[in-house]
């Protein structure tokens, strides 16, 4: 049995947002001199509206959505969603599984409740005893590397396209073919 890992937003669903994800990292190590890795955590209501809206922009199936469903249908692979959205979010991202019907394919869905989502999924993958992981943000790729015993790879996006890893993907099927091959 293998057992695959899936990040939702940028890998299990498009996100065009993911994008600024440069500009935001470069304001962060260049004005605000954090070379750290970490990430916003809504803490009122206010700022959960607002992170609600952000990721609202999570509406495409991404491309290999199929390959996923079959995947998850046969013995051989043991699909989980390890989603580093906070728990508020849930009711969209059950809604957004049922619709396109891809909540069947995962033995288990894990989101967070308000960690920090790097560490958050470092815990995940080792208590899932993960074999792969696929992610979307290179800086959480980075840092799980070293970190788990899982394979971990990585979906880029057209500002990070020219940035070296060794196992980087455009988008999730190709990620699912390269693991089905191995």
């Amino acid at each position: 049995m293998i057992r695959i890992g899936l990040d939702f937003d940028g890998v299990v669903v498009y996100d065009p947002v993911r994008i600024v994800r440069a500009p935001v990292k470069w304001f962060k190590k260049n004005v605000l001199k954090s070379n750290t890795l970490s990430f916003f955590v809504p803490k009122n209501e206010w700022q959960r509206w607002l992170w609600r809206i952000v990721f609202a922009s999570s509406i495409w199936p991404a491309k290999g959505v199929n390959l996923l469903r079959e995947m998850g249908r046969n013995k051989h692979f043991e699909l989980h969603l390890v989603t580093g959205r906070f728990d508020f979010m849930n009711s969209h991202l059950e809604n957004w599984l049922a619709k396109y019907g891809i909540s069947g394919a995962f033995k288990s869905v894990n989101i967070n409740r308000l960690e920090q989502p790097h560490i958050y999924k470092e815990g995940i993958i080792k208590k899932l005893k993960l074999d792969y992981f696929i992610e979307d943000n290179l800086d959480v790729v980075l840092y799980l590397s070293p970190r788990v015993k899982a394979k971990v790879l990585w979906i880029y996006n057209i500002l990070d396209a020219h940035k070296n890893y060794p196992e980087r993907f455009p988008y999730l099927e190709k990620a699912l073919e390269w693991i089905n091959k191995q």
